[in-house]
């Protein structure tokens, strides 16, 4: 294998694992809170210690703590959303509502960083609205499935612009334990109040606390296959690609969730056509925006 090719095998293998994530958020029966604590709990104790057997970490900048932290608590408050997402719709129109991330983040991007608005942005924004209106209206009995994936959509947007200049300036091992820990920590503390509301909403339904079964060894794959070992490859890939070419890549991780689920759970039986037109649309201003900001980064000489 060519050494300039590995990298971005490692890089789409990577993202080829993570699409599977809303399978087997679907697979597991654990309720969605439940399900996000576990996740971040065997998240926080694996990769402490593989960093401190391995040696991974590095002091953290101290006046980075904090917009850490508030990071970490936004991606607590996606990953909730999302597989409330997987749960309430199906993993398909969850997968959907995440491909809308690249087109957040051209959006929120000026607001965080303070600079005018541009009106292509603005033009493939609302394609990418239009898009999710199709998908609100695609299937009866989704419908806070389809909001709940939208907004965690935005908030993972949210966060991953804040979390851009951190990337840059600490220790990726370090930022990831630290901002899963705040996340952890955020989980915990909307814990009861989450429960409290389930038992409200489903009083006849049971919660189950502990996963048994082969939740446990789906919660393991879940976590180890599906959500470290890409973060590691990912961390390889980007000591060769930019973080532009990564960014650009992840968008091929809907497509990758969507065909998976209607191969296992044969989803398309559930989607109608609305469905894929307005997946369509939103999938065609993700393009539109990365080829545009492909064409930039080539006037910057910026490699890829």
């Amino acid at each position: 294998m060519s050494n300039k090719l590995k990298p971005y095998i490692v890089l789409h293998a990577g993202i080829f694992l993570v699409s599977f994530t809303g399978i087997l958020g679907k697979a597991i029966s654990l309720r969605e809170g439940i399900l996000v604590w576990y996740r971040l709990f065997l998240c926080v104790v694996i990769l402490g210690i593989f960093g401190y057997i391995f040696k991974k970490f590095e002091p953290l900048r101290k006046e980075d703590k904090k917009k850490a932290f508030i990071i970490g608590a936004l991606f607590c408050i996606h990953w909730l959303l999302w597989y409330s997402s997987v749960k309430f719709a199906n993993t398909s129109i969850a997968m959907s509502t995440i491909s809308t991330v690249a087109v957040f983040n051209a959006l929120v991007e000026p607001f965080i960083n303070k600079r005018p608005f541009k009106l292509s942005e603005l033009l493939l924004g609302a394609i990418a609205s239009i898009g999710m209106i199709l998908i609100f209206q695609a299937k009866s009995g989704s419908s806070f499935g389809v909001i709940a994936g939208v907004v965690s959509a935005l908030v993972v947007a949210i966060a991953s612009v804040m979390n851009k200049n951190l990337t840059e300036k600490n220790n990726a091992y370090s930022l990831t334990l630290w901002e899963f820990t705040a996340a952890l920590m955020t989980m915990s503390v909307i814990m009861p109040f989450y429960l409290m509301l389930n038992k409200q909403l489903f009083p006849a339904e049971h919660i189950a606390l502990i996963p048994t079964g082969q939740d446990i060894w789906l919660l393991l794959i879940f976590v180890i296959v599906c959500t470290l070992i890409p973060f590691i490859m990912n961390l390889y890939a980007l000591r060769h690609v930019s973080s532009f070419t990564s960014n650009l890549s992840f968008n091929m991780e809907p497509i990758w969730g969507i065909a998976a689920a209607i191969l296992i759970f044969q989803e398309q039986k559930e989607l109608s056509v609305q469905f894929f037109v307005g997946l369509s649309l939103i999938l065609f201003s993700v393009v539109i925006f990365s080829a545009a900001k492909y064409k930039k980064s080539l006037k910057s000489k910026v490699a890829i």
